[in-house]
């Protein structure tokens, strides 16, 4: 599966944080994603010392008769000012020809159910399920108004067939406390659908075509673990 990763980081001011890019590399490294991007508002000058980290891996990739030909990982560095979702995916989308997983490097970065890191997780699911996939969380009740919210229904320990993405503007009209984090993959596909939507209402784009995508054709969910808190 051919997919490029977007790791986004929307701090304001700070510095990009040495350990958590370092980790978050490491893991993406373990993968066969081939192109990585950095997102944020820094300059191109700021990111070169991160970009440089990224090591030149070689990929093998059988070209014309079969012929073994190596093939490098891309990188490079996007420089944006808004970083909701909606603007984001049609930043990142716009002309986007393979998977895209998009990572917020500010998220929770939690264990899968079956311990594996939640980005090799969610490119597992997408590879098996073939349908986007979004991270989701359990929240309480008093985070229902300011969240995306989903429902849907479990299909394997962790995972769930999404069937709706909604908003609440409070508990009581709520059906679920499962939320959206900020981690998804998304095909080609839904990249169009979105900027149908997008050309019409930017602000309730990204709900609006998520939850028409969900109604019609397979998405999933990806729950992570949360461990019992011992006391």
């Amino acid at each position: 599966m051919d997919v490029a990763i977007f790791l986004i980081d929307p701090s304001q001011d700070n510095p990009r944080d040495y350990n958590r890019f370092s980790h978050l590399l490491s893991l993406v490294l373990k993968t066969d994603i081939k192109e990585i991007n950095l997102v944020s508002r820094r300059s191109g000058l700021e990111e070169a010392p991160f970009l440089d980290q990224i090591p030149e891996k070689i990929f093998e990739k059988k070209g014309l008769f079969n012929k073994i030909r190596p093939e490098k990982v891309q990188k490079r560095h996007l420089q944006v000012d808004r970083f909701d979702l909606a603007t984001l995916i049609d930043r990142l989308g716009r002309e986007s020809k393979k998977e895209v997983l998009i990572y917020f490097e500010d998220e929770t970065n939690d264990l899968a159910y079956d311990g594996s890191d939640m980005i090799q997780k969610l490119l597992k699911m997408a590879s098996e399920r073939k349908g986007p996939i979004v991270g989701m969380k359990k929240i309480p009740f008093s985070e229902i108004s300011s969240s995306n919210l989903l429902r849907g229904t479990l299909i394997a320990e962790g995972e769930y067939r999404i069937q709706s993405v909604f908003r609440a503007e409070s508990p009581l009209q709520s059906s679920s406390n499962l939320a959206m984090t900020k981690q998804f993959i998304f095909n080609p596909r839904f990249f169009k659908l979105f900027a149908q939507k997008y050309a019409l209402n930017r602000e309730n784009a990204f709900i609006e075509s998520f939850d028409l995508w969900a109604r019609s054709e397979p998405v999933f969910g990806c729950l992570p673990f949360q461990p019992l808190k011992i006391r």
